[in-house]
């Protein structure tokens, strides 16, 4: 029995794109929010507080990190 295709997508996506941090991000504290810890200050990318690193595991499509 093979795969389906989805659960395919999900292993290539975390072998693309692990859980963690994409370097292209400049990320700072956020003190205001409860839903997450840190926002990149170039695209707006959050992390998911006590899940992972959310949108920022991606690359920055901020102003110097265009991707």
């Amino acid at each position: 029995m093979l795969p389906n295709r989805e659960n395919i997508m999900v292993k290539v996506e975390e072998i693309i794109y692990p859980d963690k941090k994409h370097p292209s991000h400049k990320t700072r504290i956020s003190l205001d929010a409860s839903s997450y810890d840190e926002i990149c200050i170039l695209c707006g990318a959050t992390d998911v507080a006590g899940y992972g690193w959310g949108n920022l595991k991606y690359p920055c499509r901020g102003k110097d990190g265009e991707s």
